[in-house]
């Protein structure tokens, strides 16, 4: 019964995003967008709208897993190996830190290199 709720759970997690994004007519900072046509502004929408949920997705795994180093490191006792793990722990959530720092800034080369035509 578990499995199946887990299961439920997930797919609805994974298809309501979907659904919201699926309207024909969307407002986006009080500016009417029609999704059927294919113009600059909406890829940016797009674009904008994928890279704002990934790089927040970064930062709150980040965040859980700079948690984890520190009880890592804190019931470590000592111990060189545990505290190398908390070290390389703290490191790569760093590192997605900087991913996601990478991906908000991505949207604004994205719509620069759109609009200037690459030049």
């Amino acid at each position: 019964m578990k499995n199946l709720f887990k299961k439920i759970l997930s797919t609805s997690l994974l298809v309501l995003p979907m659904a919201a994004l699926a309207s024909s007519h969307t407002t986006f900072r009080g500016e009417q967008v029609d999704a059927n046509r294919v113009t600059l502004g909406n890829i940016t929408i797009l674009v904008q709208t994928v890279v704002n949920f990934l790089g927040s997705m970064f930062f709150a795994i980040s965040a859980v897993f700079i948690l984890y180093a520190g009880y890592l490191y804190l019931t470590a006792g000592g111990e060189a190996e545990k505290v190398g793990t908390a070290k390389t722990q703290l490191i790569y959530s760093l590192i997605a830190i900087a991913i996601g720092l990478v991906a908000f800034s991505a949207t604004a080369i994205v719509k620069n290199f759109l609009t200037t035509g690459g030049a």
